[in-house]
């Protein structure tokens, strides 16, 4: 049987995963997705597989199915949950778990039972990232480590896999349903809930296109500019020759580094 190579999108069903289909299949790519529940992936336009991130046998059964008619030429992650939302001490841990593995560790284990079967060099697996890397937002610690740990975990694969490019982008404020999280009624007080409302009553979001635009830039790109990186929808001048140039001749750019180590000497302090 031969194969078809495509773009997978894992949770085409998402704001995100279903208007990237949607401009990609214009743009002839080949569109593979997933969809959390059977009856989402049948109303799918796209060829869609049932998939649950929340069951490892549930993944089994997709890369079964996948690796029987498909190669992947890229692969883009977009399933996340917010939620439990509140203090560490004071939510419950197993569903605080159970988010880290939804955005992370199920993920993570999805990626090594389909590596196998990639169309061939020239390959991009692009993660999302959210809010939290540059500061200590609270209430939402599953949501922002699981987001943290995948923004290193692209750093390792880049430089462990070789004929793939692995990278990973903060949209920013999109208007997806993700938000509904902050939204419920018994977060009514906290500065996450008001900030949520007033986007909503605003419009105040990342424009979809300008999403869209930056992750069909990354996947144009080659390996040594993109592969390991952080990027960002809302602030990266994407396609601009300075910033091509500043990707190409600096390995540390938009990667997870200790910032100030330059402030201090190693010369003992004297006592």
């Amino acid at each position: 049987m031969i194969k078809t190579s495509c773009t997978l999108i894992i949770g085409i069903t998402s704001g995100i995963g279903s208007a990237l289909a949607t401009h990609l299949n214009t743009l002839g790519f080949n569109v593979v997705g997933t969809a959390r529940t059977q009856e989402a992936s049948t109303n799918c336009v796209h060829l869609t597989y049932p998939l649950d991130l929340s069951s490892y046998e549930s993944i089994d059964h997709f890369v079964h199915l996948f690796s029987e008619n498909h190669e992947w030429k890229n692969i883009i992650f977009c399933p996340a949950v917010m939620s439990p939302i509140g203090k560490f001490d004071s939510v419950n841990i197993r569903h605080w778990l159970d988010t880290f593995n939804i955005n992370f560790s199920s993920q993570v284990y999805l990626l090594h039972s389909i590596l196998p079967f990639c169309s061939g060099p020239g390959s991009h697996v692009l993660f999302f990232a959210g809010g939290g890397t540059n500061s200590a937002p609270l209430h939402y610690s599953a949501y922002i480590l699981s987001k943290v740990a995948l923004i290193k975990f692209v750093e390792l694969l880049n430089e462990e896999i070789d004929t793939t490019a692995f990278s990973i982008l903060g949209p920013g404020w999109v208007n997806t349903k993700i938000h509904a999280q902050s939204l419920e009624p018994s977060l009514s007080l906290l500065p996450s809930y008001q900030e949520t409302q007033r986007r909503l009553n605003e419009s105040d979001f990342v424009d979809m296109d300008q999403v869209i635009s930056s992750i069909l830039w990354i996947l144009s790109q080659d390996k040594k500019t993109v592969g390991g990186r952080n990027f960002s929808t809302a602030h990266d001048p994407f396609g601009s020759d300075y910033f091509l140039e500043k990707l190409s001749s600096d390995p540390n750019v938009f990667k997870l580094r200790r910032h100030g180590n330059h402030l201090f000497t190693q010369t003992p302090i004297d006592s």
